[in-house]
C-alpha cells in the first residue's frame, strides 16, 4: 500500500515537471539567452558602440558641473541632464543621462537620452536611447520579456515556476535507499536520461539561487517587507520630478554638482 501512495505521488510530481519544462521552455530561453549576453554587456557595447571608447590613459579632468553643462548643451530641449555616471574603470567615458521632454515613463522607468563625454576632454563622444541600443533591449527582455505594464511579474512568476520545478527535479532524482547510487551515470533506459538526471542535480541548486534572487528583483516591495528591510525607492516619473522641484518648502539654494561630489568624498 506505500509502494502504491508513493508511486502515485511519484507520477503526480514527474507531470508537474514534465509540464513546467515544457511550459517555461520558450519564456525560459529568450531569459537564459539575454542573461548571458549581460554578463559581458560592457565589452558587447565597446563593440558595438566604438565612439563611445577612449584611451585607457585618460583620466577625468574637469569637475562634474563642466560634464554637465556639455551634455546639456549637446542635448538641446530634448532632454534634462539629470544624472552623471563617472568612470568605473580607465577606458570608460564620463555618462550624463537626461530626462526626455514630455516622455511619460508608460508605468516603469522615464525615457532618458544618455550622453557619452570624453572625460579628458569634455568632448561628447555620443548621444543615444539607451533602450533603443542592443544592450538595452536586453535588458529589457531579460527583465520584463518586452511585456509592457507587468512584464516584470510575469518573470517573477516564472522564477516561481523554475523553483518549483528544481525541488520536484531533486525530489524526482533522489534515490530510494543510498543517495550516493544517484551520483552513477545509469539511472534510465536511454543515454538522454541519465544526461538529464547527471546535468539536473548538479545545476539544480545554482538554478534554485537564481530563480529566487529573480523573484526577490521582480517583486521588490514584496521582497523587501519579507526581510524587514526598507521598501526600495519609487521609480521616476511625475511624482518625483514634482518632489524634486515642486511643493517642497523653501530653503537653501541647491548644491552644484561640484559641491555634491566633494561633500561626498
Amino acid at each position: 500500500m506505500a509502494a502504491m501512495k508513493t508511486g502515485r505521488w511519484r507520477r503526480l510530481w514527474l507531470n508537474v515537471h514534465l509540464w513546467i519544462g515544457v511550459g517555461l521552455l520558450l519564456a525560459l530561453a529568450p531569459l537564459g539567452l539575454s542573461g548571458s549576453a549581460l554578463v559581458w554587456d560592457g565589452p558587447l557595447d565597446r563593440m558595438l558602440h566604438p565612439a563611445r571608447v577612449v584611451a585607457a590613459a585618460d583620466r577625468a579632468a574637469l569637475g562634474p558641473t563642466a560634464y554637465l553643462a556639455t551634455a546639456q548643451t549637446a542635448f538641446g530641449d530634448r532632454a534634462r541632464a539629470n544624472q552623471l555616471r563617472w568612470p568605473a574603470r580607465p577606458g570608460e567615458p564620463v555618462v550624463v543621462s537626461g530626462r526626455l521632454s514630455g516622455a511619460a515613463g508608460g508605468g516603469g522607468p522615464p525615457r532618458t537620452l544618455n550622453a557619452w563625454v570624453d572625460p579628458a576632454t569634455g568632448r561628447v563622444l555620443d548621444i543615444g536611447d539607451p533602450r533603443a541600443s542592443l544592450i538595452g533591449t536586453l535588458h529589457r527582455l531579460h527583465g520584463n520579456l518586452l511585456l509592457p505594464g507587468n512584464g516584470r511579474a510575469v518573470v517573477g512568476w516564472l522564477g516561481w515556476a523554475m523553483a518549483a520545478s528544481c525541488l520536484t527535479g531533486l525530489w524526482l532524482w533522489w534515490p530510494r535507499g543510498n543517495w550516493l547510487a544517484g551520483l552513477g551515470w545509469r539511472r534510465g533506459p536511454h543515454a538522454w536520461s541519465d544526461l538529464h538526471h547527471m546535468a539536473g542535480f548538479w545545476i539544480c541548486i545554482p538554478l534554485f539561487v537564481l530563480s529566487i534572487t529573480g523573484v526577490y528583483i521582480a517583486f521588490p516591495k514584496a521582497s523587501h517587507a519579507l526581510v524587514g528591510a526598507p521598501p526600495p525607492a519609487a521609480s521616476g516619473g511625475a511624482g518625483e520630478a514634482r518632489a524634486v522641484g515642486e511643493g517642497r518648502p523653501a530653503g537653501p539654494a541647491r548644491m552644484t554638482a561640484d559641491a555634491a561630489l566633494a561633500a561626498a568624498l
